[in-house]
């Protein structure tokens, strides 16, 4: 190679290279500006732990959130979330006591996972004052067990029971959730009595039959009749009626408010469920809550379907499962006009007979279409 071409090809490359340079300080400042907001994130973020280090062993309920906790915990797909608890594991630092008129009893949501304590349904008004008792993974078999352990503070107090198809119902079948020994619902010798199983319960991991079927497939079933699904709403009902009779016994008002999983109120959702039955002819997304209702209706118990209160935009967009800010504001709205409803004495009416008056109504009503 020549001197000058050697020579024109340097000059070539400290061309490109002063071309090139503009571009190369900007990449370095925005990868330093970068690397600064992360590491800046990483020390203002608050330090938090996993679900498992904030719940303990409960020999009844099978689990139950740690006592006197103010940690913070990460939630998949939405973020970090702060949590207090009172002497008893449930939310919020103040115990269950003769001041509370309301008392929501259920899982996750009763529990207001995904938004600060200080923050859910539970704490957004004074009046009535709410407290909130339950925890993540629990079924419907754990709130009759909590309203029975409950029942010598229920008394003069509305019960509002959270239950959510999706995997309540479903999960009343199982003696584990997630490897964690649960109390759960079985037939009586084949018969069509049923009864609360708890002597399994132990801390150790459970290793023998498990949940198998999909939370989807479920709830599709639970959306037409079918074997499975009758099965699943014998047990159900059998755990309103017990229900029932605990907070009748204590002096309490049940009402029951069935939450909705987001794919029953999205058009595109609903398709999907309903590719997942055999029969698309039988699939209605409103049949959980008709079942549910009906099941109401027997026992007497005021039932709150969901889906005539709750919308797709009350959901969180990436996580899908629990309620936004608005959401919880809206439940807590439905909550002040159910202890109006308490209050008045108009509760006393079973839901749907023509002297509920039009608020009751709305807040009873089980879509049927």
């Amino acid at each position: 190679m020549s001197l000058l071409r050697f020579i024109k090809i340097g000059l070539a490359w400290m061309a490109s290279l002063l071309l090139a340079l503009p571009a190369l300080v900007v990449g370095l400042l925005v990868y330093s500006f970068s690397a600064c907001v992360k590491a800046l994130a990483s020390l203002m973020e608050p330090d938090f732990v996993k679900w498992r280090q904030l719940i303990e062993f409960d020999p009844e309920l099978g689990w139950r959130p740690m006592a006197h906790l103010d940690a913070h915990y990460m939630v998949k797909r939405d973020g970090i979330h702060r949590i207090q608890t009172d002497g008893m594991g449930w939310p919020r630092a103040d115990t269950l006591s003769e001041d509370h008129d309301v008392v929501v009893i259920g899982d996750s949501y009763a529990f207001g996972f995904g938004i600060d304590t200080g923050s859910s349904f539970a704490d957004l008004t004074d009046r009535p004052k709410v407290k909130a008792i339950g925890a993540p993974g629990y079924s419907m078999v754990q709130g009759v067990i909590l309203m029975r352990q409950l029942a010598h503070q229920l008394s003069g107090k509305l019960v509002v029971w959270f239950v959510y198809p999706e995997n309540d119902l479903y999960d009343n079948l199982f003696p584990s959730v997630f490897g964690y020994r649960s109390p759960f619902a079985r037939n009586k010798n084949g018969s069509e009595e049923w009864e609360i199983i708890s002597d399994h319960v132990s801390p150790d991991t459970w290793v023998s039959s498990a949940r198998i079927r999909p939370n989807m497939d479920v709830l599709a079933e639970l959306c037409t009749a079918s074997p499975l699904s009758d099965r699943i709403y014998a047990a159900c009902r059998y755990l309103i009626r017990e229900a029932a009779e605990a907070c009748t016994n204590a002096g309490a008002q049940l009402v029951i408010f069935a939450i909705p999983n987001l794919n029953q109120l999205e058009l595109q959702g609903r398709k999907m469920l309903s590719a997942r039955v055999p029969q698309t002819d039988r699939f209605d997304a409103n049949h959980p809550e008709q079942r549910m209702g009906e099941i109401c209706r027997e026992f007497g118990v005021p039932f709150v379907a969901g889906s005539a209160h709750l919308k797709s935009e009350d959901y969180k967009t990436w996580e899908r499962w629990h309620w936004t800010a608005g959401g919880h504001a809206k439940v807590s709205e439905l909550l002040r006009t159910l202890h109006d409803s308490y209050e008045s004495g108009r509760m006393d009416t079973a839901p749907g007979s023509e002297s509920v008056d039009a608020v009751s109504r709305e807040a009873f009503f089980a879509p049927t279409t």
